[in-house]
């Protein structure tokens, strides 16, 4: 795979890596202290951790940009799911591994307005016929996955118009989405974070790695038919369904087929 322009390929020992050229060094150190991006992560100070599939190790920068925001970056490996989860980490080793996979998605949608972190560096771990990844995000600290304003104890949680207007956001990154060409096969309430935007919300996209891409203008129908099903499973779940009328929000944008 070639990596975006302005993306450095190179490798580090064994370790396959891309990186924006004044990441490098960081990445050079990473891996040669700690044999890994998230290995490293897990043993900086100040660090924090969230969960998903696997920790995502949050860190400050290891350069900061002038602003006022301190910035922050997420640390995760890529760990499987579904029927396969005993697999943890391990993926079938490919052309396209998912680490850059993700970073040529999202360089497309970032071309194409679609908010989704700026990834820094990622990293391919091979042995065998197996790999593992990781990837360095940045970090948005004010971001609440839907799953969590829909279901958790979030401020919003249950307040009608809150609601409505977090899905309504969702299904405008979906059209969004769509009209970039691509196709997010595992669109769900966990991988799209709400920002508050004024008194709306805008949404941003995550978990790009088994996206398709390459379509003049992908069909949003099967995302938002995924996204739907995953809120619908989570409110059954959860005993807090959604109510018909706040998920055909998603349908808000007005925008055909």
């Amino acid at each position: 795979m070639r990596p975006p322009s302005g993306v450095t390929a190179a490798r580090v020992g064994r370790i396959s890596v891309w990186t924006r050229p004044e990441v490098m060094a960081w990445v050079e150190l990473a891996i040669g202290e700690a044999g890994s991006l998230h290995a490293h992560a897990s043993r900086t100070p100040d660090r924090s951790s969230v969960e998903g599939r696997g920790p995502v190790h949050v860190i400050p920068a290891a350069f900061q940009p002038p602003s006022d925001q301190p910035a922050q970056w997420a640390v995760r490996r890529f760990y499987r799911g579904g029927g396969v989860r005993w697999l943890g980490d391990r993926h079938l080793r490919s052309p396209r591994p998912r680490p850059f996979s993700e970073w040529i998605a999202s360089d497309l949608l970032r071309s194409k307005g679609v908010a989704t972190p700026r990834i820094q560096a990622a990293a391919v771990h091979a042995s065998g016929i197996v790999y593992r990844g990781e990837i360095v995000t940045e970090y948005i600290p004010d971001g609440v996955e839907l799953a969590t304003l829909l279901f958790g104890n979030h401020e919003s949680d249950r307040n009608p118009a809150a609601v409505e207007s977090a899905l309504s956001a969702a299904g405008t990154l979906v059209r969004q989405i769509a009209e970039a060409g691509v196709h997010h096969p595992d669109l769900n309430a966990r991988n799209i974070l709400l920002r508050p935007d004024g008194t709306a919300w805008t949404a941003v996209v995550l978990d790009l790695d088994r996206c398709r891409i390459g379509e003049a203008r992908a069909n949003p129908s099967a995302m938002r038919a995924r996204l739907a099903g995953s809120i619908e499973k989570l409110g059954r779940a959860s005993g807090i369904p959604v109510p018909a009328r706040a998920l055909r929000a998603l349908d808000g944008s007005g925008v055909g087929e």
